[in-house]
């Protein structure tokens, strides 16, 4: 079994057990109300969880490519500061290694693209 395929299923055994404490809670309470909510959930739970895990995907890469425009700048403002032939060819190697790298990052961006209707999660 490969590392995102665990990941996945791992993530989709987390989200049924917190959705079955809720359900409990709900008998708990008897709000049939919520129950019925939860069960409508818990049956859509495949096409729900693959869209949590799309926007996490997302938010991920998202960071990722922030994280490698920030470097990208502390390392032209290097470039600009140096006046050692030697470090500038170091620091221009670095920049096109972390371009190169930033691009793969926005072409897996574009690839998970968010549909109009979904946003990201609140904690990205």
């Amino acid at each position: 079994m490969q590392h995102s395929e665990r990941s996945h299923n791992a993530y989709a055994s987390k989200w049924m057990d917190d959705h079955l404490d809720l359900y409990n809670a709900a008998l708990l309470l008897g709000d049939v109300e919520w129950q019925e909510r939860l069960l409508k959930t818990m049956a859509d739970k495949n096409r729900l969880i693959a869209k949590e895990l799309r926007l996490i995907a997302h938010a991920e890469m998202l960071r990722n490519f922030e994280s490698l425009n920030h470097d990208l700048m502390k390392l032209y403002e290097q470039m600009r500061l140096s006046n050692d032939n030697n470090e500038l060819l170091a620091l221009r190697d670095r920049i096109w290694e972390l371009r190169a790298h930033r691009m793969d990052v926005y072409k897996k961006l574009l690839a998970v693209s968010l549909p109009p209707n979904e946003s990201r999660p609140s904690n990205a």
